[in-house]
């Protein structure tokens, strides 16, 4: 059996969009230990954390022209929240990483059952 001798990975962006730009599929994250319980609840601890974002593929967020930072509308089973973005590159294309655990972002909205793979939709800049 012969091996290739180099592997090499596809950096480059999406030349071609399908027609499902905007859909994604999510996946969550607790980004505070104990679930924010604990953070929330003492003044001390709450600045500690950062900021809640949704994470997106680099290449995802040039497909809508967004930059970090950007308050976007994330929709999913008719429900609608708005967060902050962060770019990420080791975030898998085509895949959003919501965070757990935030008041500011209530990722809980969107429905009773939230399970990795949910298809949700983040618009472009200026949509």
């Amino acid at each position: 059996m012969k091996f290739p001798e180099k592997l090499e990975a596809n950096n480059e962006a999406p030349t071609q969009l399908d027609s499902s730009e905007g859909v994604l599929k999510a996946t969550f994250a607790y980004a505070l230990f104990d679930h924010g319980m604990r953070m929330e609840h003492d003044p001390h601890l709450i600045w500690l954390a950062k900021e809640p974002r949704v994470r997106l593929n680099i290449f995802e967020g040039a497909k809508r022209r967004l930059k970090d930072g950007d308050k976007v509308r994330i929709k999913a089973n008719g429900q609608e929240i708005s967060a902050a973005i962060k770019l990420d590159k080791g975030v898998a294309n085509g895949t959003a990483v919501l965070p757990l655990g935030f008041a500011k972002v209530p990722v809980h909205e969107l429905g009773t059952h939230l399970w990795n793979g949910l298809v949700i939709e983040i618009p472009g800049a200026n949509q």
